[in-house]
């Protein structure tokens, strides 16, 4: 998906390496997404 607003984890990641080092990051992209799943499925 190219989108202006959305990216995907791994893509933000190349582009923060910092995140690299915080354990919960991958757990916490889970939550991310389903977040982003259920404002979209508000707007549709």
């Amino acid at each position: 998906m190219n989108s202006e607003y959305y990216t995907t984890w791994e893509n933000y990641v190349q582009e923060h390496p910092q995140l690299e080092d915080i354990p919960e990051a991958e757990s916490i992209q889970a939550y991310e997404e389903a977040i982003y799943r259920f404002v979209f499925q508000l707007f549709l």
